[in-house]
């Protein structure tokens, strides 16, 4: 296949293999409004169907660079993986839609259900007005963290209305993983 699409690598500090984890608040925030405003400024192109953010720390994480940074993808397309989990998140929401969880109502937002879910079961590790980073119900890797929004509008990190509280949670459960 040929190639499409176009790729960015975002340097996420200014001191070498400074990784989030190790940012200041104000610094992270600062880095999440870089990503955030990256991902608007591609989503709008008229040839792009799909964006994606990748992180990459280390040779343990297939990083090619030694120092912590990004990679943002947008591509013409959406990937068949992706849009098969999407199609399974839509109906998993649809089914919900449909039933009574306990006290949980049904909202908007399709990951108000997994978060209380989480927090019920002690699995949520940061949580703020924002969002709540927990860990799932059935990972795929010993150091799986989902990071939600609580915000309904917020379907992608471009319309993340709270990005600095995102981003703490996204520091934070780094923190976590890293001591």
């Amino acid at each position: 296949m040929p190639a499409a699409g176009s790729q960015e690598v975002i340097i996420q500090h200014w001191r070498f293999n400074r990784c989030q984890a190790l940012s200041t608040p104000e610094e992270c925030a600062l880095l999440w409004r870089v990503f955030q405003q990256r991902v608007i400024a591609n989503i709008s192109l008229e040839h792009v169907a799909y964006v994606q953010l990748l992180e990459n720390h280390g040779a343990r994480s297939g990083a090619s660079l030694p120092h912590p940074h990004a990679q943002l993808l947008a591509l013409p397309f959406v990937p068949g993986d992706q849009r098969h989990r999407l199609e399974l998140a839509r109906k998993q929401y649809l089914r919900q839609q449909k039933l009574t969880l306990g006290d949980v109502s049904m909202t908007a937002n399709p990951f108000d259900v997994a978060i209380a879910e989480a927090r019920d079961a002690g699995r949520v590790l940061v949580e703020n007005d924002g969002c709540a980073a927990f860990v799932p119900y059935g990972l795929d890797k010993s150091y799986e963290i989902w990071i939600v929004s609580k915000s309904a509008e917020a379907d992608t990190i471009a319309k993340e209305p709270c990005i600095d509280l995102f981003a703490e949670c996204v520091r934070l459960s780094l923190k976590m993983l890293y001591r």
